[in-house]
């Protein structure tokens, strides 16, 4: 036995310190506490945290906050923002700090806009500092260079204005890069065990190595037994234990082994470190946040293998790139022997229907094996509300983003196609009569989810591809038997209230054989007749006598619930947080449908349309899968900048999607390039007062090149009937129905005779009747509002 190993005392700790202390107790009573620090805080480039709001995206070159109801908040674009490195900072140097200078110094900077990182001097630091101001740096630079020596920001302070790009912002599908897995060896020491007898010590051995003999519930390993001293060494046999706990005492060690085979003696060698887990724990979240910002931090356990294991996510991607690159084997403990090993953790959550999840779970699970043979965990779990969430995560980026990209295409199911090869749709496929009964026959037949996008007018399959091919073959014939021309109703405020109190059901129960359907989401509402002509002109006369409803079937107390809009029995029930029902496929409609009007939140429309509660954005997410959800908010977003198109445009470059701002009406005297935006995405340069690229050329002589062309539009136009929106000039061509008009791209509300427009559609048919004495209906032979 190595008698001088063994015997040698630990060194003597300071008993100011103590293992169970942590490193903030020992600051608060004054004792030093040397914490190491990472060799480098950041990257040169700029990072920003932002607003902890779950609701900001960057979309289109754009960074958007959403509200309640789905509507635009607020937002943002790059030239909002203007940035500048501070440098020559002196050490201690805060966001608090610098943001309390900048206050003294007349501008108003919040902590959020601060990010201090490393000079290259290490006497002194540098920050960052971001304000939604176009001007700040400017004038930043100008009032430092003025300020008198001897203040707090003194000239020895140097400002750089820097690149400003968005921020990042969340999402409920992109992948998320902002986690780290932190671990280091937890203390460990040697035990030596000697032995008189070579039999028992080799009978203790082999328990130890095949793990039946533990130290404090923890496998360790032992050495083959070695003969020391001479003949009548009452000791001569010796076991080597390692990987022993730190904390593990004599008593821990052969606490498992009976009595009659104990060693003679034991000799316990020093700890690896004394640290506690608490002040590991503590120097390794304080590495962390020397780097950024975190969201969350979970402390490594006292408990587990031979490693501790942390975990953290910061606020901002760059911040875990930024630690990764910087604390790979960095020191932690006090004796500098115990070095921290980080990892990047790529993730993505995503939510999907329970019914598509089941239809689909064979596929997954066969991707499943690819994806753990790439180490990327796949977690389903357990549903809640009809959804299911699920994880990808991973410490390859790359595999993680391939997964997702399978996820999504076994996610995103199979459109229903014609013989022709487009999508196999008729409008009774979107309503509640007959023929969805037998869509869902088929569903319940196969055993597969069937999708009804009405917005897109398709039809999606999930499930395996044989029972995909039947079920397209059933819905082909089903289109063909359902292929009667659709015949709307439009509904004025009077008809509207009757179909509420009884009339839609009235008119449901005189056409059993036809395909009845209320649309009280659009503007006017109206009720959709699927069936003959004959079918029709009974539904219209009875509209338009509001026939009397007493003998109309009215709903019982038992009766299952009635979606708020088909009026029919739900179909995969919601019920929203204002206690009214919805089927799944009408409650995602109302979504889609309410994200096109940017001048009105998505809101209840139980009983019979009066409820009108704002759905909040976790509702909204709650009973939408993610695709949906997050394409619910980009249209919105859309919406809103086609609505304000006085203030944002979209590129005109084909097929780029980033938006700019518009210039505001400009003096004679201002200069062109004071009006050029060149797009970060195509990199055409955009002319941002009359929105169209004419470099070289003032916007006056680019009108007069054009105004030949302009003209040939101008008579293509009107002969094909195609009128331009008076608020937002969007084309409108107008195929069927009265003159009462919604255009596309701002909503407004429009006379299609006079092209006068107005805030809701009830203004605008008082104005038709009022102004034209009518609403564009006269062959029907009589006023119907």
């Amino acid at each position: 036995m190595p008698e001088k190993q063994s015997r040698r005392p630990a060194k003597t700790q300071d008993p100011k310190f103590h293992a169970s202390i942590s490193p903030e107790e020992h600051a608060r009573r004054g004792n030093p506490v040397n914490i190491p620090m990472p060799p480098k805080m950041g990257s040169d480039r700029p990072k920003w945290s932002w607003r902890k709001n779950r609701w900001w995206r960057a979309l289109d070159g754009a960074l958007v906050l959403f509200g309640d109801g789905a509507r635009v908040s607020k937002l943002n674009l790059p030239s909002d923002f203007s940035a500048v490195r501070l440098n020559k900072l002196p050490q201690g140097s805060t966001p608090m700090s610098i943001s309390d200078e900048m206050g003294k110094l007349g501008f108003s900077v919040p902590t959020d806009g601060v990010r201090v990182v490393a000079g290259q001097d290490a006497s002194r630091l540098s920050a960052d500092v971001r304000v939604e101001d176009p001007s700040f740096a400017k004038r930043l630079c100008s009032k430092l260079q003025s300020e008198p020596a001897g203040s707090n920001f003194s000239r020895e302070v140097e400002a750089v204005p820097i690149n400003n790009p968005l921020p990042t912002s969340s999402s409920s599908s992109r992948v998320d890069c902002k986690k780290v897995h932190l671990s280091w060896h937890r203390p460990v020491r040697l035990a030596w065990l000697n032995f008189g007898s070579e039999n028992i010590a080799r009978k203790v051995q082999e328990k130890y190595s095949r793990g039946f003999y533990k130290v404090l519930d923890k496998t360790v390993e032992c050495k083959h037994p070695t003969r020391s001293g001479g003949r009548h060494n009452a000791v001569a046999w010796t076991l080597v234990l390692s990987s022993v706990p730190g904390n593990a005492k004599k008593d821990d060690v052969v606490k498992g082994i009976p009595a009659a085979i104990r060693p003679r003696h034991v000799e316990m060698g020093a700890p690896t470190y004394n640290d506690d887990i608490g002040y590991m724990n503590a120097i390794a979240k304080s590495l962390l946040t020397n780097i950024g910002l975190l969201d969350a931090w979970e402390d490594a356990s006292d408990l587990g293998g031979k490693r501790a294991k942390a975990r953290a996510r910061y606020h901002d991607d760059q911040d875990a790139q930024d630690a990764v690159a910087t604390l790979k084997n960095a020191v932690m403990s006090r004796n500098k022997v115990v070095k921290l090993t980080i990892q990047h953790v790529y993730s993505v959550r995503m939510k999907e229907s329970e019914p598509i999840y089941q239809a689909v779970k064979d596929d997954i699970d066969k991707e499943r094996l690819v994806w753990k043979s790439q180490h990327v965990l796949f977690i389903p779990y357990p549903p809640a509300k009809g959804y299911r969430v699920l994880k990808l995560e991973g410490e390859d980026g790359k595999n993680v983003a391939q997964a997702k990209k399978s996820l999504d295409g076994i996610l995103k199911g199979e459109v229903v196609e014609d013989i022709e090869g487009k999508p196999c749709w008729v409008p009774a496929f979107g309503t509640h009569g007959p023929i969805f009964q037998r869509i869902k026959e088929v569903r319940q037949t196969l055993e597969i989810a069937i999708v009804r996008d009405q917005r897109k007018r398709q039809l999606r399959l999930y499930g395996p591809n044989d029972k995909r091919e039947r079920a397209t073959e059933i819905l082909r014939r089903l289109a063909e038997e359902a292929a009667s021309t659709p015949h709307v109703i439009d509904l004025g405020p009077t008809q509207f209230a009757w179909a509420c109190r009884g009339g839609f059901r009235t008119v449901s129960a005189a056409l059993p054989s036809a395909s009845v359907a209320f649309d009280i989401i659009s503007t006017p509402k109206r009720i959709q007749i699927t069936g003959s002509d004959e079918d029709y002109r009974i539904a219209l006369d009875m509209v338009r006598e509001q026939l009397d409803n007493s003998q109309a079937q009215k709903p019982s107390e038992t009766d299952a619930p009635s979606c708020s809009i088909c009026w029919t029995e739900a179909d995969n029930p919601i019920l929203t947080s204002c206690g009214h029902d919805y089927c799944g496929d009408c409650f995602e409609s109302l979504c889609t449908s309410g994200s096109a009007n940017p001048s009105t939140s998505i809101t209840c429309q139980g009983e019979m349309g009066s409820c009108a509660a704002i759905f909040s954005l976790s509702e909204l997410q709650e009973h939408l899968s993610s695709s949906v959800f997050e394409n619910l908010l980009h249209a919105s977003f859309t919406s809103y900048v086609r609505a304000h198109q006085e203030a944002y445009r979209y590129c005109p470059s084909p097929g780029c999607e980033q938006i700019y701002r518009c210039a505001a009406a400009a003096s004679s005297a201002s200069s062109p390039k004071d009006h050029l935006f060149v797009c970060p995405s195509c990199f055409a340069s955009i002319c941002t007062r009359c929105n169209i690229s004419h470099t070289g050329i003032t916007c006056a002589e680019h009108k007069d090149m054009a105004s030949g062309g302009y003209e040939a539009l101008a008579e293509a136009k009107a002969r094909l009937g195609i009128k331009d929106c008076p608020k937002c000039t969007t084309p409108i061509e107008k195929t069927e129905g009265c003159d009462h008009m919604t255009c596309g791209g701002c909503h407004t509300h429009i006379c299609w005779r006079c092209l006068k427009t107005f805030e809701t559609s009830n203004q605008c048919y008082t104005h038709m009747n009022q102004a034209h004495g009518n609403i564009g209906l006269e062959h029907y032979g009589r006023r119907l509002y």
